[in-house]
C-alpha cells in the first residue's frame, strides 16, 4: 500500500493506471470535467482513455446525477466515450473517488475534475492486488455494490473480477449470518450489511450454509458451506 500526498502525483498515477490496464477499468468520480483552456494534462488523460478503448479495455465510468453543487451532466461530458462503448453508471449521492483496473486500485479524494488537480490539496492510497489482495477485493466488492445502486444495475459488468471469479454467481444463495438472499460466491458469503458490521472479525462465524440456507453453526466466512453442499459442489 502506498500513500500519495501530492495532487500531481495522484493525477499521474490515475493516468498510469489507465495506460497499464489490460482487461477492465473503473473510473469513479462524482464530478467530471475534462475541458479547460490551454491545459495539456487532461488532453493526455483523454488520449489515455481513447487508447484503452482501442485496446478493447472494458471501461466503466461511475458518477452522480447533476445537482446543486455541480451543473455538469456526466451523460454529456462522457458522450465522447459512451458513444464508443464505455459504460456509464449514475449513483445517487455518490461521493467516492476510486480508480481501479485488474491489478491496482487507487482510492483518493481527487475527482476527475481539473479544478481538483490545479487548486485542491488531495491525498490518495494505491492498493496492489498482488500485495494487498484482501484490500483490493474489498474495493471491487464496494464497486459491485455501487453498480447495484445505479441506474444501470441490470448491466453489471462481468469483467469486474476478484479472486472469486471461479465461483462467481453460480445461483442464488444466502448470507451466512442473517440468511438474506445473495448471489452464490464462496469468497463473499455475507450480505453487504453484515460484511460492514463484522468485517473486523477473523474468522466471521456464521449460522447458515451459504448454499442451501440450512442452519449450521460450523460455517464461517472461510468455510461457508455445510458438509452436504461442499460434497455436491466440489467433489
Amino acid at each position: 500500500m502506498k500513500i500519495l500526498t501530492n495532487s500531481n502525483i495522484i493525477f499521474g498515477q490515475i493516468e498510469k493506471l489507465i495506460e497499464n490496464s489490460k482487461e477492465f477499468l473503473y473510473l469513479i468520480s462524482p464530478y467530471i470535467e475534462f475541458e479547460i483552456k490551454d491545459r495539456d494534462s487532461y488532453n493526455k488523460f483523454k488520449k489515455a482513455i481513447s487508447l484503452a478503448i482501442k485496446n478493447n479495455i472494458k471501461i466503466n465510468f461511475i458518477s452522480r446525477l447533476p445537482d446543486a453543487y455541480f451543473k455538469g451532466d456526466p451523460k454529456e461530458i462522457l458522450k465522447q466515450f459512451t458513444d464508443k462503448g464505455c459504460n456509464l453508471y449514475l449513483v445517487p449521492n455518490l461521493h467516492s473517488k476510486i480508480y481501479c483496473n485488474e491489478s491496482k486500485a487507487l482510492i483518493t479524494s481527487m475527482n476527475m475534475y481539473l479544478h481538483s488537480v490545479i487548486n485542491n490539496e488531495e491525498i490518495g492510497v494505491k492498493i496492489s492486488k498482488k500485495n494487498e489482495l484482501k484490500d483490493y477485493e474489498n474495493v471491487t466488492y464496494y464497486i459491485e455494490k455501487l453498480i447495484e445502486k445505479s441506474d444501470k444495475s441490470k448491466n453489471v459488468d462481468p469483467k469486474l473480477e476478484t479472486i472469486s471469479t471461479k465461483y462467481n454467481q453460480i445461483d442464488n444463495a444466502f448470507c451466512i449470518l442473517c440468511k438474506k438472499g445473495i448471489p452464490f460466491n464462496k469468497f463473499k458469503s455475507l450480505c453487504y450489511d453484515c460484511f460492514i458490521e463484522f468485517k473486523h472479525f477473523n474468522p466471521i462465524h456464521g449460522k447458515y450454509c451459504h448454499k442451501c440456507g440450512k442452519k449450521d453453526l460450523n460455517v464461517d466466512h472461510l468455510y461457508p458451506l455445510c458438509y452436504d453442499c461442499y460434497r455436491k459442489l466440489y467433489r
